[in-house]
């Protein structure tokens, strides 16, 4: 991990744009078109995609203002892991390089099962034991940054996430 944050720019120019990660390039363009077109009232906002595969791939992440991480579903609700428990540290390594950047993050936990039945008010299933219990996840819960979905936001979730959008990149969006 640190190898990768040293090789990394620390505080570029970042551009006034959306960068849309995912661990999975067959799903990439599937995020962007769901998450442009939830936020789709903000005209002029630039979206660019990035898949992190490996840990050299987060030192080629675009410069954005923002970045929303989508991660896929496992039962074990890794989003973020935890240091010294065996199972790698890539999100962590995205979390910190975006960090280092000084851009803005907003995970959406994506085909999360037992987020098929959230209220209209809910951003994230109870069930994600981790939200509780980890620093880094804790914090973006306290800045509605984090949300989990099965396949369609909620209400909630679109404002948080138009909301996070709106506030980072400094725009309004455009009613109708």
């Amino acid at each position: 991990m640190e190898v990768v944050l040293q090789k990394m720019p620390s505080k570029p120019t970042l551009d006034n744009a959306v960068c849309i990660v995912s661990s999975d390039a067959s799903y990439s363009d599937e995020y962007k078109r769901k998450i442009k077109e939830t936020v789709g009232q903000f005209r002029g906002v630039s979206f660019r995609t990035h898949v992190v595969r490996k840990h050299a791939d987060i030192t080629e992440l675009p410069h954005c203002r923002m970045y929303i991480m989508c991660v896929e579903f496992t039962k074990r609700h890794v989003l973020i892991e935890v240091q010294g428990f065996g199972l790698g540290d890539l999100n962590l390594t995205l979390y910190r390089g975006v960090r280092k950047l000084v851009g803005a993050l907003f995970i959406c936990y994506v085909y999360d099962p037992d987020s098929r039945n959230l209220s209209e008010h809910q951003l994230y299933s109870d069930g994600i034991y981790c939200v509780k219990q980890q620093q880094e996840l804790k914090e973006l819960c306290e800045l509605d940054r984090f949300i989990s979905v099965h396949n369609e936001l909620n209400t909630a979730q679109t404002k948080a996430l138009e909301t996070a959008i709106s506030d980072v990149l400094n725009i309004q969006a455009a009613r109708y």
